[in-house]
């Protein structure tokens, strides 16, 4: 299965989303966490980008006065690719 995902990942045009994967493949996407965990623990994947643009200061901001679930905090989904090998 292992094997099945990294092929999915270097088919795929540029880095692919979590979510994306486990519908190509018909995995929840919790068992494929475990699994893509591994393969990035091999070396064989990366994480290409973090989870949220901008962060909100200690205390909140002009804006909403609380630093939880700020609305000026952008989430993206992780994606994943193949890491080259020389």
């Amino acid at each position: 299965m292992l094997s099945q995902i990294l092929r999915e990942i270097e088919q795929n045009e540029g880095a692919i989303s979590l979510a994306k994967l486990s519908q190509k493949l018909m995995i929840q996407t919790s068992t494929l966490e475990g699994m893509l965990q591994t393969l990035i623990g091999m070396g064989r994947i990366k994480v290409d980008n973090v989870e949220s643009v901008g962060a909100c200061i200690p205390g909140g901001c002009a804006s909403c006065n609380s630093d939880q679930q700020c609305p000026l905090v952008v989430h993206l989904p992780k994606t994943y690719s193949v890491v080259k090998r020389n």
